[in-house]
């Protein structure tokens, strides 16, 4: 396919004056064909040229340091153990200035999710946006023990997913050893969930955990408690060191 797109563009040439509200005068439609061929606005790069520097500036920025190399697409990679461990740092901190920290907690990330690796290294603003470009919210879930048993088979099946603050073994289809905040479970209470609205709304087939007890909404992006617990760990002069013992351990 040649790399040329049509577009219509349609000019409003108004007239303003001081003493005058804006009104349209005329309106007149175009083809422009965009090639490699079209040069370059001129005026508009000088336009947002100031504003491009600013945001530069901003995601360039260096947050903290990584002290090993995280790799995607792994469910027992550090990063997903990293955006889980965050989480539930975050969701106590909120728990406890609600006066509402009585439940155990533990934490699911979706792994296919975070895009990106993360080197050893300075960490900037841009490595995080990399690492998570989606605009997920951190939800609170309260959630049944028949529930959480749902869900860590489900995560069995898949061959694991991101969980923080919880181990647990899947084998020969059959769930054992399972520990939330490292107290042995019991199907019998409830338990807090932290994880993004995007799977607390079912994505990637958790379907077990879209009808909670409670829900609530902590008003953070999973975007900026990483990059908030990056900036926090660099002011105390610490780097990130990532976990990488397994959470999960799965046999066929």
């Amino acid at each position: 396919m040649k790399n040329r797109i049509s577009i219509i563009v349609i000019s409003l040439v108004v007239l303003i004056s001081c003493n005058q509200s804006k009104k349209v005068n005329k309106i007149s439609g175009g083809n422009i064909l965009i090639s490699s061929q079209l040069s370059a606005d001129t005026a508009m790069l000088n336009e947002i040229s100031p504003y491009k520097d600013s945001i530069s500036l901003k995601m360039n920025k260096v947050i903290g340091y990584n002290t090993k190399f995280m790799k995607e697409r792994d469910p027992e990679g550090g990063i997903a153990h990293l955006f889980a461990d965050v989480m539930i740092m975050r969701a106590n901190k909120y728990l406890k200035e609600k006066k509402a920290d009585s439940l155990q907690l533990f934490a699911l990330i979706n792994y296919k999710g975070l895009r990106t690796s993360l080197s050893k290294g300075k960490v900037t603003v841009n490595n995080i946006y990399q690492l998570m470009p989606f605009e997920n919210e951190v939800v609170i879930l309260t959630l049944p023990g028949d529930s959480v048993v749902s869900l860590f088979n489900f995560m069995g099946k898949i061959g694991g997913d991101g969980i923080g603050g919880a181990t647990f073994s899947y084998e020969n289809n059959k769930l054992s050893n399972v520990k939330i905040g490292n107290k042995k479970f019991d199907v019998n209470k409830n338990y807090f969930l932290v994880t993004s609205d995007y799977l607390a709304n079912g994505g990637d087939y958790y379907q077990m955990i879209v009808q909670p007890i409670k829900r609530e909404a902590i008003n953070k992006k999973l975007r900026d408690i990483i990059i908030d617990y990056f900036k926090e760990l660099n002011k105390k002069g610490k780097k990130h060191v990532p976990d990488e013992k397994r959470r999960i351990i799965i046999k066929s």
